[in-house]
């Protein structure tokens, strides 16, 4: 789950600012599924923190460098991703995914 996690949240962040309609998407499609609502976490903390949003961009543009351009990272190099490990990692720590719905500023989805 991990690795599938980590594919699309790198598809969600390579795409600029055009994650935000992607994400709106995804979440509608798949409602409060416990791989939304994580990716959903994640990219709320890295934009309220843009120095940890440029950093992880970094991570990931260095990590891609040799692929041509337009095409999706492979399995091997998201997993050898320590920072977007990190990163969803804390984002499951301070909001661990409940099977009772999503908490977005007070209003709980189900």
């Amino acid at each position: 789950m991990f690795q599938y996690l980590a594919y699309h949240f790198f598809v969600l962040v390579s795409k600029s600012f055009s994650l935000f309609a992607t994400l709106a998407e995804t979440c509608s499609i798949a409602g409060s599924e416990t791989s939304s609502t994580a990716m959903t976490h994640t990219l709320m903390y890295l934009v309220r923190n843009p120095a940890i949003l440029n950093r992880l961009y970094e991570e990931l543009a260095q990590a891609t460098a040799s692929n041509p351009k337009g095409s999706l990272p492979t399995y091997e190099q998201i997993r050898n991703l320590p920072y977007l490990t990190a990163c969803i990692n804390e984002s499951l720590r301070l909001r661990p995914v409940a099977a009772n719905g999503m908490n977005l500023y007070g209003f709980v989805l189900f």
